[in-house]
């Protein structure tokens, strides 16, 4: 009986949820505008167009982690400075638009970090690079939780979040909730 009730107040909870009205203001984000080949040790800018929506928010974030540098990461453009590398380099930039009522609405770019130097002289060994590679985001872990006892028709739950960054960086950019019905659970 337990179960069937939590069911039942779980499909009402997605319909109250999935139906309530945004009020029209629907947040529509663009892809990126930039290069996707950046030369070592320039300087281009990456932009990205949102509207439909009022409060609109931007974080620019790059993959690999702290790779390049991020001129303004909280604003519709940022530019981005490409390090030196020694050979073509892939990297992501991510724009993570949120806004009053939507997203968030994340939007990526593949780019490559062109070497440009050329050969080296074999009698000029390279420096040694600060790391062997540079630092692996890892995904979130997801994790959520109920409190209840015992749980009736028009009683209300709250979830909890919660999910960690096994990174340590507390800068998890999305949470998605898909509670799916099934009948046999």
């Amino acid at each position: 009986m337990l179960q069937n009730s939590f069911r039942i107040y779980l499909l009402i909870f997605l319909v109250i949820i999935l139906g309530c009205d945004r009020g029209g203001n629907i947040l529509m984000v663009g892809s990126i505008s930039g290069p996707d080949e950046v030369p070592e040790g320039t300087t281009v800018e990456f932009s990205v167009e949102a509207e439909g929506d009022s409060g609109v928010t931007y974080n620019w974030v790059v993959n690999p982690v702290g790779f390049g540098t991020l001129g303004t990461p909280t604003a519709a453009s940022t530019t981005f400075t490409a390090p030196d590398v020694d050979s073509d380099f892939e990297i992501v930039i991510r724009a993570v638009v949120n806004s009053d009522n939507d997203g968030p609405v994340v939007r990526s770019m593949d780019v490559t970090v062109k070497d440009i130097a050329g050969p080296t002289d074999p009698d000029d060994p390279p420096d040694d690079p600060p790391d062997d590679d540079p630092p692996v985001n890892h995904p979130p872990t997801a994790a959520a939780h109920v409190n209840y006892n015992e749980i009736s028709a028009g009683d209300s739950l709250q979830f909890y979040d919660d999910s960690t960054d096994p990174d340590g960086d507390d800068d998890i950019v999305l949470w998605e909730w898909d509670f799916s019905y099934d009948p046999d659970v």
